[in-house]
Formats: C-alpha cells, structure tokens, sequence
C-alpha cells in the first residue's frame, strides 16, 4: 500500500535517534534531496523515511517504476506536494525537468523514498548517502539474510602468529583480534557504531583503507555470521570447513590476538588446497580477514559430506528486507 501523501504534524520527534541526514544527488545538474530515517516502520517492517521540505526530485518516470510509486508521484503531485522547480540561472534549455517538494512526504521506507526522487525503483540503504558519502544501510540494523551462509576466515597471519594451527582446530574456535576496541554493548551494533568505535580505537594504528577494512570485517563478524552458519580457514596450504556453533563473544586473549571469537565444530580432516574446486579458489583468493563464502555454499557442502544445498535465490542480502 501506498504511504499517504499527507503531511507528518511533527516530523521532528519521530526522527531515528542517532541517524543523519541522508541525501541524494541526481545526475546530470547535481540536484539534491534531504531526508532521514523515522523511528516508525512501514508495511514490509522496515523504518520509514521522511522527504524534507525542498528537495528537488526528477519529474520523468521510467519504464521499470513500480505501479504503487506510480500512483504516490500522481497523488503528490496533484496533492500540491511535488511542483514544477524553477528553472536555475544559466541553465540549459535541455536541462532535465525537476520538481520540488513543498512540504516533508513521509515515505513507507527509504527505497520508497528513493524510487521517488529517480523516478525508477531504487535501494533506499545503498542510494541515501551522509554528506561523508556513508551508506543508509550503516544505520540499519541487520536485515534479511540467508538462512544459512558460509564465510572465511582468515588466521594463519595473525601479528605474525598462526593461530589456525596453534589454537583454532584444537580448541574449536574461529576469532578476530579486535584489540582497541571498547566493550561491546550491544550484541547486533550498526555498521556506524563500528566505524565510530574503529576511528577513535584505532587511531594512528591504522591508514584510512585499513580501518574501513576492518569496520567491514568486524560487522561481518558480529552481525552477519550467525550460529549454523558454514565457516572455512586455511592453515598450511589446507582449507579446514566446520560450523558455527556459538554467538560472538568478547574477552580478552593473550597479545590481543583473538578478542572477539565465536565457537566452531571443526570437520577432522583438511582438503589440499590444490585439489579444491576452482570456483572455491577463486573465492579463497579475495584478500580479506573475513569473505562470503555464500556463493560456493554448495561447493564447501560437497567437500564436507552436506546433502543440503541453497538455493541460488537466497544467497543475496537486500538490505531492506524485514528479518
């Protein structure tokens, strides 16, 4: 169902707390539209997202909007909402046709909200960006995933210390340092969270990629990986695959190496690296602590005896999708 295209009475309030402003610029003349994410939720169980007053949004539809957006450009517009922009000084005369938003629109989600800025159907999280350029989905709290995924992670290197082969296989763990981190409050925190922990914790520690890096791999970590899920290390040109079998745990470990870990059943024999499928190495080939595995989910499953496979349709992350 289409959100009403009535005015919010206090829009203020019901702001997410903690969340920016998000904006969007569109391409060609670098119009803008201002938003932010509202502490209530829409019909398919994700935030709703409030258009600000002023934003400039295109006035073509193209052929792939849906027909609820659709039909909520058509209400707003003869509603009043959405009016002809006028044109800015010095502009082309083939410049694209903009309208402006006359009063906050409150938007069932921020694809929604997206979908009515570009006039075709968008993601909310990924197109919403802070004036840093940071993603909406940062802000969001983990959304749909597949019921079961398959990660690597890396541990033969840590600091110079192989703990696949000193600790992991025979105490039944998975790990990553996360030395400079402050305890950990929550036991699902927001991409943002990470990134503001990893900036003040890491300072001087690390270059700009290296910490964007680790914000990436440390809420893979937290947040992603779940109990069930398939996990794979290497460990002396061997691709070692077991199970997650229990939540991420935060505590501290000698050097700080393996701070933040998660119990894993181990399978009790290895595969030689070069007898691995090729689309597996392809995969173990990303050089990062920790890697989605997801796609060769069936690959890892023949290798370990699973009869269960996934299918292709759940391996992808939407981000806006109700748990």
């Amino acid at each position: 169902m289409s959100p009403s295209p009535g005015r919010s009475p206090t829009p203020q309030p019901d702001r997410l707390p903690g969340t920016p402003e998000f904006r969007i610029k569109l391409p060609q003349d670098g119009a803008e539209a201002r938003g932010w994410l509202l502490t209530q939720f829409g019909g398919n169980g994700t935030n709703k997202f409030l258009l600000r007053e002023g934003s400039l949004v295109t006035a073509e539809e193209w052929p792939g909007l849906g027909r609820h957006a659709r039909r909520f450009r058509a209400e707003l517009r003869a509603d009043g909402a959405l009016v002809d922009a006028p044109a800015a000084p010095g502009q082309p005369q083939d410049a694209p046709a903009r309208w402006v938003v006359t009063r906050d629109i409150g938007c069932n989600s921020s694809s929604a909200a997206a979908a009515l800025v570009y006039g075709y159907d968008a993601s909310g999280p990924e197109s919403w960006r802070t004036v840093e350029g940071h993603p909406l989905a940062d802000y969001l709290s983990t959304g749909w995933r597949a019921p079961r995924k398959a990660w690597l992670v890396r541990g033969s290197n840590v600091s110079g210390h192989n703990l696949v082969r000193r600790m992991w296989l025979e105490e039944g763990f998975v790990s990553l340092a996360g030395a400079h981190l402050p305890p950990l409050e929550e036991a699902d925190p927001t991409k943002s969270a990470l990134r503001r922990f990893v900036e003040e914790g890491y300072e001087g520690a690390a270059s700009y990629n290296q910490k964007q890096g680790l914000v990436d791999e440390l809420h893979a970590f937290l947040t992603q990986i779940r109990v069930g899920d398939t996990v794979a290390t290497i460990g002396d040109g061997r691709l070692h695959v077991g199970q997650i079998t229990g939540e991420a745990v935060q505590s501290a470990s000698p050097g700080g190496l393996s701070n933040l870990r998660r119990t894993v059943a181990w399978q009790a024999a290895g595969h030689a690296y070069e007898e691995l499928p090729e689309e597996v190495r392809q995969k173990l080939s990303v050089q990062h602590d920790v890697v989605d595995l997801t796609g060769v989910l069936d690959a890892l499953d023949g290798l370990t005896g699973q009869a269960e496979g996934t299918d292709p349709a759940e391996t992808g992350d939407t981000g806006e999708r109700p748990a």
